[in-house]
């Protein structure tokens, strides 16, 4: 999120994990909280990706987290100047 908001020039939000208790109860009415709280160890515990297998056999590299951070904010930014191009007709 830090790099994203420098990326785009704005201020780092404030962000926390919601609390498993939050997760719970809101898994009693929501199939997606459910599996969102199902699914939490994924945001609160590291885990490592290993491509090595993937970059030799098919020859790819993974693209620098800057390089892609700073693709996916020109993309949102082309994507909303659209949007508001669209919606000022």
């Amino acid at each position: 999120v830090g790099r994203l908001a420098r990326a785009a020039g704005v201020e780092i939000p404030r962000i926390a994990p919601a609390p498993r208790a939050v997760l719970a109860l809101g898994g009693v009415v929501s199939p997606m909280l459910r599996e969102v709280a199902r699914m939490r160890y994924q945001f609160t515990a590291p885990f490592v990706v290993d491509s090595s297998l993937s970059e030799r056999a098919l020859g790819l590299s993974p693209t620098p987290w800057d390089e892609a951070v700073g693709a996916t904010v020109a993309w949102w930014r082309d994507r909303a100047a659209r949007s508001d191009a669209v919606g000022s007709r």
